[in-house]
């Protein structure tokens, strides 16, 4: 039961990128929540469809931060981050649909367990309303695969349970960010949500699964790849890119030296000869060109890594030292989140 004291603030963040549809859909789901005090931040990242217009008129509560460029997951939730003022932070992706009841069950589980500092909700399939997207995920720190559980609905994740992270939805103690910072910005997209959960694990805070706090994700993106590569995540060139660079990243950042030598040695050869067949059989090409571009660049991005320091690690220790991906090169132009 949510203490009558005093309802928390709630700052809901949502970044977006030529989503208008989704993210007007997402903001409706958010401003029909039962719970009586919260803020919305949404960071538009500099979309070309009408999104910061539709929103100025459709929702005029919320606050809307208009960047000049896109600056990916990460950069948005930062900006949307130097914005908030609550007590907890949801960090909410563009194409979701929240429960009525989603802030209230988070912020209960919260306040039953004063030393977690991330909650995640039960996500579901937007397309297939029962069934379970995510209850959590992990990320192997040996073989660098994503880890998860799913299936339909048939109460079986009815229990609040630790869990390693959480995605598309994270709701955040303001502790957590005060301790750890905020998202890193060498991500942009994929891969952020499991480096931010790592960190907060490693600075002492432990990450639950709040399963009466529901949320719906849409997981059939826009997509001009054949169907055999969306199946496997390949929807576009840019995604294709990130994925290949950030599981690399994501590794050399958290595994130890140990887990790192085995999975370059052993896993990382069978994930290119994988990903490099399914492409060639696409017969694409530029996707081709993409994965193997995140691959070097993932190889040879300079950082400090995770494990070699205490705690969570500022993002400001970031050392990138590739000049043309500080400005994410030419993929700017074509990311959609």
């Amino acid at each position: 039961m949510i203490s009558a004291v005093r309802w928390p603030l709630i700052s809901v963040v949502i970044p977006t990128y030529n989503r208008r549809t989704d993210v007007l859909e997402c903001l409706a789901s958010v401003y029909a929540q039962d719970y009586p005090n919260f803020e919305v931040i949404v960071v538009d990242n500099g979309s070309e469809d009408g999104t910061y217009q539709a929103i100025q008129e459709r929702f005029p509560a919320a606050q809307v931060v208009r960047e000049e460029r896109n600056c990916g997951v990460t950069g948005g939730r930062n900006r949307g981050l130097e914005q908030a003022r609550g007590d907890f932070i949801l960090f909410l992706d563009h194409d979701t649909l929240a429960d009525p009841g989603m802030l209230r069950a988070l912020v209960q589980v919260a306040q039953a367990h004063p030393k977690a500092g991330i909650i995640g909700p039960k996500i579901y399939v937007y397309e297939e309303p029962d069934r379970i997207y995510s209850v959590g995920h992990q990320v192997s720190l040996v073989s660098g695969r994503v880890l998860g559980y799913g299936g339909l609905d048939r109460g079986q994740f009815e229990q609040v349970v630790e869990i390693a992270s959480t995605p598309t939805a994270i709701f955040v103690r303001k502790a957590v960010v005060e301790t750890i910072g905020g998202f890193d910005d060498l991500y942009f997209a994929t891969y952020e949500d499991a480096d931010f959960c790592q960190r907060a694990r490693r600075a002492g805070f432990k990450i639950l699964l709040a399963p009466q706090a529901k949320l719906w994700t849409k997981i059939h993106r826009p997509s001009d790849a054949p169907l055999a590569l969306q199946r496997i995540g390949l929807v576009n060139v840019w995604r294709t890119h990130f994925i290949s660079r950030n599981k690399i990243i994501f590794m050399r950042r958290h595994a130890s030296p140990c887990q790192l030598v085995l999975f370059l040695a052993v896993f990382l050869p069978l994930y290119v000869l994988y990903y490099t067949l399914r492409i060639l059989q696409a017969g694409r090409l530029d996707m081709l060109r993409e994965y193997w571009r995140g691959l070097l660049l993932g190889l040879t991005t300079k950082f400090t890594p995770v494990f070699c320091c205490q705690g969570g690690i500022p993002v400001t220790e970031l050392r990138i030292t590739n000049r043309t991906y500080q400005a994410h090169g030419r993929l700017n132009k074509v990311v959609s989140q």
